[in-house]
């Protein structure tokens, strides 16, 4: 998905997962952690948000960059489920 970095609903979007909500992020904090072990694409399109998100010049795109760049997908989806309502620009 050609990502634009605006908000955390882009990977709703990308992972084709229904929000009810817009403004609630933790359905689809659920569903990643209890899916990305199963599914490797979920894991690929979460580190190619945040990639295009670094790339807005924020106070975050330091954050941003540092989350990306972390090897281990556990620790890596642990992070960005813990931050994904504050990926925005």
């Amino acid at each position: 998905m050609n990502f634009k970095g605006y908000d955390w609903t882009e990977i709703a979007e990308a992972l084709k997962f229904h929000l009810e909500d817009p403004d609630n992020a933790q359905p689809l904090e659920y569903y990643i952690l209890e899916n990305w072990q199963q599914d490797s694409n979920i894991v690929e399109q979460c580190r190619a948000y945040l990639c295009v998100l670094s790339g807005h010049d924020t106070y975050e795109s330091p954050l941003w960059t540092g989350l990306s760049k972390i090897q281990d997908d556990g620790t890596f989806i642990s992070y960005f489920t813990l931050l994904l309502d504050g990926m925005w620009t």
